[in-house]
């Protein structure tokens, strides 16, 4: 077994969650008394802070990033990313649309029940009732279609369907019913259609890019377009087909209003938080109303789309990332009120008399058992609600966002490192991230002793991970620790940026043009700021070893400095101990910044595909490989003042979890975290960010890690009975032998379609690797797991 470079010191500190009274694993842990943190988390806050992600009982949940949710209204059950909603004109259905799936459901509104499924339309978020309430129209992006349908006995019938050159985002129908209007994101045209011949009228060229929404002015002479890839709102002229104005606005506009009674429209601008006001006679920008109501102005609520009351008094902005939908007089733009909704609320509609909102929560409940397949939930609220149900909305959809940052309070010890007084000294100087691929707790975590593990779902337990263990058994374990994202796309956003803006979030299920690749675009980057940009800009030193998000050719060439261009990006071929040994090459040279993010891929693994490694030899590399790092960055002269943590990039995988399915791992080591310690806190992805810009003294990027608990408890006090262990670490050599999948093994025939070029492009990877590891064994009915 392996040896710390110096004994461990009896009596050193194990849960915080075993001190009061919440223990799994085993008897004889030994325990320092730290009665100060039992008495910063009583009551109510220990409650919110140990709870695990999932449900709540009836119409409640906990997210992965511990927000709650509680929505309110009549809540229908649709299937996966539900992204666009239409009323008809009495208000009776519901029709709704999803991106990466091409099916309809209407819904009956008094009953909240799905009384139809109509497949083969739709595909993103562009529907519409007719005016007369006996068509409905809908576009499919990945397809390139609109569609007509028709009711007929009590149901639609797909009556026309029409193929256009494009990926389409949106369709409108003229006030007099006379004209549909259709939008396409790829290629930025714009098709007036004929809605009873079903025929196209004319075709226009909207300057900008990625076209989300369009809309009307009031004299119908002009188009409205907002554009999420260049930032701007067009206006083009339907008489001549001319671009008569592309005006900037906020970073990546998507959702439009056009308010007649004050010749306006409306940007909601998703990245910034804020609402371009446009003049229509002026087809300028006249005012910008800032929605982050934050004293920083910290953007992060994913404001997306907004819809006017009737009487034109009031506006419905939706926040995707806040799951709430808030009211706004438009008088003034101050807030009326909140409306809470469940997780990611996108597409909204109001019903025409303004008695019906619906709402379409893109993510339902936050947790689901298989990708794609969770079950998500379409509101729909009864406007207006009284004074006093308002007020009691808003206080339970502002609680639900806040509830994280009141985990710690100033009743609190200060611990050293992680200070509640920024001008106290900084002892930690450095912060080593190590991203893995695809993992969630349980399969490699089950079987570990000090923590909530299921041993009936590891995959990779002790034998293939001992350096993983052997550091969360030395240092500190996270057993209530999640990813907030759901794939590897997404994955590398949040472990860059602590976020996944909406653009990105509603194009993941299914890009349909084609045009997000890893991030190098920056309309798919969150404010267009990731860890790397926020340390450039604050002076604050770091180096990336092969994470490839968020870095186009020009950023590399700004970064050059910052980026080791031998370490490979992305390549399972290469060994990550090779990774590894460059890493250390340069640290025994004296490199190290103040920020350094690793990635090391190869716990990803290629499945059976021969010529490969096989699955337990690809993570024996992956993790002998962490265990180097770690040991390396201990015996260096760096150690008294680093700390590392060592992540999963998503959770993916067959099996999965017995808690949820994106709790996954967070190790961390150091000096200054406590030593044989498992924390139950609640914790994610922003909160391990909120700690990294603690330690490093940096504000927060968004509102995400803004608003995250601070990783508290993790950490000594440095008070003399609770001092830092400079003692290091020695990893361990790989148990297991290294072994080359050949043509005729198990699985083998499944895993030669993988493409290993880029990440999730391996559909049921997971599976393969499951049964390679397990044989026909099932996993238990009660797991939880993502596997695309």
């Amino acid at each position: 077994m392996p040896m710390l470079s110096s004994p461990r010191k009896p009596g050193l500190l194990v849960l915080l969650a075993l001190l009061l009274g919440l223990g799994c694993g085993r008897d004889d842990e030994p325990v320092t008394n730290i009665s100060s943190l039992e008495s910063c988390l009583e009551g109510v806050q220990k409650e919110m802070a140990l709870l695990p992600a999932g449900s709540l009982g009836e119409n409640e949940a906990l997210i992965a990033m511990g927000r709650r949710l509680s929505p309110v209204g009549r809540l229908a059950v649709v299937p996966y990313f539900p992204l666009g909603v239409a009323l008809s004109p009495d208000g009776e259905y519901a029709y709704v649309v999803h991106s990466g799936r091409d099916q309809m459901e209407v819904i009956d509104t008094a009953s909240g029940n799905v009384i139809q499924n109509v497949p083969g339309v739709g595909g993103f978020r562009g529907v519409v009732a007719g005016h007369d309430g006996e068509f409905v129209y809908s576009v499919g992006a990945a397809a390139g279609t609109v569609s007509r349908l028709k009711w007929n006995k009590g149901k639609l019938h797909l009556d026309q369907q029409m193929k256009l050159q494009g990926a389409p985002t949106d369709v409108i129908l003229s006030p007099d019913g006379g004209t549909l209007i259709v939008v396409s994101g790829a290629n930025s045209k714009v098709w007036e259609m004929a809605p009873r011949s079903f025929s196209v009228l004319n075709e226009y060229v909207t300057r900008g890019v990625y076209p989300y929404t369009v809309a009307l002015t009031p004299d119908e002479r002009h188009l409205i377009t907002s554009h999420v890839g260049s930032d701007t709102v067009s206006f083009v002229s339907r008489a001549t087909g001319e671009v008569v104005a592309a005006v900037p606005v906020g970073l990546n506009p998507m959702g439009l209003a056009v308010d007649a009674k004050r010749n306006l429209v409306y940007a909601v601008n998703s990245d910034s938080d804020t609402v371009s006001v446009l003049s229509l006679s002026k087809f300028a920008v006249v005012k910008t109303i800032d929605l982050t109501h934050n004293p920083d102005g910290l953007a992060g609520g994913s404001a997306n789309e907004i819809v006017l009351s009737p009487d034109l008094e009031s506006a419905y902005v939706s926040f995707a990332d806040l799951n709430r939908v808030d009211i706004y007089a438009l008088a003034d733009w101050s807030r009326s009120g909140s409306i809470p909704t469940a997780y990611y609320p996108t597409g909204i509609a109001l019903a025409g008399d303004g008695s019906l909102l619906a709402v379409a929560n893109s993510k339902g409940w936050g947790g689901v058992q298989k990708l794609h397949h969770e079950l998500c939930v379409v509101s729909l609220v009864d406007l207006p609600p009284s004074a006093e149900t308002l007020a009691e909305w808003t206080k339970v959809a502002d609680e639900n966002v806040e509830r994280t940052g009141k985990f710690w309070d100033e009743t609190c010890p200060d611990p050293v490192p992680l200070p509640l007084d920024q001008d106290e000294d900084q002892v930690v100087e450095h912060v080593v991230l190590i991203v893995r691929e695809n993992k969630t707790y349980d399969t490699l975590m089950g079987d570990f002793e000090r923590g909530n593990g299921d041993p009936a779902l590891v995959v990779f337990g002790e034998e293939y991970t001992p350096n993983l263990h052997e550091i969360a058994r030395a240092f500190v374990n996270m057993d209530n620790y999640y990813v907030d994202s759901q794939e590897s796309l997404q994955g590398h956003t949040w472990t860059t940026q602590a976020d996944c803006n909406d653009f990105f979030e509603k194009l993941y299920p299914k890009d349909p043009a084609q045009i997000i690749f890893f991030s190098y675009d920056p309309s798919s980057v969150a404010g267009e700021k990731t860890i790397f940009d926020h340390c450039f800009e604050l002076g604050v030193t770091f180096r990336n070893y092969g994470e490839f998000e968020g870095f186009s050719s020009e950023m590399m060439g700004l970064y050059k400095d910052f980026i080791n261009q031998k370490f490979p990006f992305y390549n399972l071929a290469i060994k990550d101990v090779w990774k590894a040994e460059e890493f250390i090459r340069e640290l025994e040279l004296g490199i190290l910044p103040e920020f350094v993010y690793i990635a090391l891929p190869n716990d990803h693994t290629a499945g059976g595909k021969p010529g490969f490694p096989s699955p337990a030899s690809m993570v024996a590399d992956n993790d002998e490989a962490t265990g180097m790092i770690v040991d390396a960055l201990s015996r260096s002269p760096f150690w008294d003042s680093t700390t590392v943590f060592i992540i999963e990039d998503d959770p993916q995988g067959y099996g999965g979890d017995h808690v949820h399915s994106h709790r996954s791992i967070c190790v961390a080591a150091g000096p200054w975290v406590r030593r044989e310690y498992t924390s139950s806190v609640h914790y994610s992805i922003p909160a391990l960010y909120k700690t990294i810009e603690l330690l490093l003294r940096m504000p927060p990027m968004r509102k995400n890690d803004a608003l995250a608990p601070p990783m508290y408890d993790i950490f000594v006090t440095g008070d003399e009975d609770d001092p830092p262990d400079y003692s290091g670490f020695e990893f361990i050599p790989r148990l297991v032998p290294e072994t080359i999948n050949k043509v005729g093994d198990y699985m083998w025939e499944e895993s030669m379609k993988f493409n290993l070029s880029r990440p999730d492009a391996s559909p049921g990877l997971g599976y393969v690797v499951w049964r390679i590891m397990k044989g026909d064994e099932e996993p238990p009915p009660y797991a939880k797991w993502k596997d695309r």
